[in-house]
């Protein structure tokens, strides 16, 4: 009986220490994109669209807008709970030769989809990556005493928490979708234009490819939905 409490204890500590590490890495990143970005009134080399801030306006969201120093970054959502929400765009989008302005509007507004359902979604994944990484830490530990019930059990967690992880990473992808043509009432082929010339123009990270449904299912769900 001892033995099951100590070993609850210790999973206790072990889901405990991976969530405030989560968290941590979550809020170092959250931190180090704001930090290589400029707010966008500072940005004098460049013109900003006023059909940007019109848009964050109809929207009525409480987010500002940065430019990354990085001259080719991809337009993100920088969300940590309760803090100041941002959308980081690019040089590169604000170049009328390189991309329309209907394709920048249209990833403003799915970026402005991520922060809107940041709550759920941003648990989901945190949870989920927390989860794993105990999940990890009890494995190595089990492998380090020849513990292989413990072993077998925490590999199926890791399992577990990773397919969590995907899932809930493909569903705030496809919900950010969703907001960008039904609340920001942008047309179904202006954002799945600009979706395949994102895919051909980057190459995908593992991270990316695994955490991103690939742009053919989601075109392919935007236009059977949404499309006329």
């Amino acid at each position: 009986m001892s033995s099951d409490r100590e070993n609850i204890i210790y999973l206790a500590i072990t889901l405990g220490f991976s969530f405030g590490a989560v968290l941590c890495f979550f809020y170092q990143q959250y931190i180090a994109q704001i930090k290589t970005s400029k707010e966008i009134n500072k940005v004098n080399d460049c013109v900003i669209p006023s059909e940007i801030s019109t848009l964050i306006s109809r929207l009525r969201m409480s987010v500002s807008m940065r430019v990354a120093n990085v001259p080719d970054a991809i337009p993100s959502a920088v969300v940590f709970f309760q803090r100041p929400s941002y959308i980081i765009i690019s040089k590169l989008f604000l170049d009328n030769s390189q991309f329309e302005l209907r394709h920048l509007l249209a990833l403003i507004a799915h970026e402005a989809g991520h922060i809107k359902k940041s709550n759920k979604s941003t648990w989901g994944i945190i949870l989920s990556a927390s989860g794993w990484l105990a999940a990890l830490i009890v494995a190595l530990v089990s492998l380090s005493t020849f513990n292989w019930t413990y072993f077998l059990y925490s590999l199926l967690a890791a399992t577990f928490f990773t397919i969590l992880f995907i899932i809930s990473s493909w569903v705030d992808e496809y919900s950010a979708d969703s907001f960008a043509i039904k609340d920001a009432s942008i047309p179904v082929e202006d954002l799945a234009e600009v979706l395949i010339a994102l895919k051909y123009r980057y190459k995908r990270t593992f991270y990316k490819k695994i955490t991103h449904p690939p742009v053919s299912y989601r075109v392919r769900r935007i236009r059977q939905l949404y499309g006329t």
